[in-house]
């Protein structure tokens, strides 16, 4: 892939992309790590080097990189940040349980967010019309499982 195109396929899902080169020839050495490193191939390695940090001056040869490091940010989601805040306080409260993470799933399928039936045997979307089971209170959110029903009213949640 080209900058480019990283930047259209990420942009897609998260924001705020920057991207910075981690090597070039295909070799990530540091130069930490080159009395690892056979003399006949620390050349090598040096040329790479080399190249890494010539990048951070000369933009242009970033494209010919090989290697890149890739950040962003997750697009904000409807609930602007309460998702976190409800399960850092459940987190905090009872850090062992394993479906306090329920505040920040969101469905494979629609998007929606996910809320936890009440006998906690399956997650659903808030239209209740998408639920996931949950197996020794881990959420199997795989679209493969999912079971679609029109608005089930039994799935009162909590």
């Amino acid at each position: 892939y080209t900058i480019a195109e990283y930047r259209d396929l990420i942009s897609k899902h998260f924001d705020n992309f920057k991207y910075s080169v981690h090597s070039f020839l295909g070799i990530g050495v540091l130069k930490e790590d080159l009395k690892y490193v056979s003399f006949k191939n620390k050349i090598l390695c040096a040329v790479s080097l080399g190249l890494t940090a010539a990048s951070k001056v000369l933009k242009p040869l970033q494209r010919k990189a090989d290697s890149l490091y890739v950040t962003a940010v997750k697009h904000a989601g409807k609930d602007n940040g309460t998702g976190l805040e409800q399960f850092l306080k459940a987190q905090a409260t009872d850090p062992w349980n394993n479906l306090n993470i329920i505040h920040l799933l969101r469905c494979p399928i629609s998007g929606s967010p996910m809320s936890l039936t009440e006998k906690k045997d399956f997650i659903c979307t808030e239209s209740g019309k998408i639920k996931y089971p949950v197996i020794n209170t881990i959420p199997v959110l795989i679209s493969s499982q999912a079971i679609f029903a029109e608005a089930d009213p039994l799935l009162k949640t909590s």
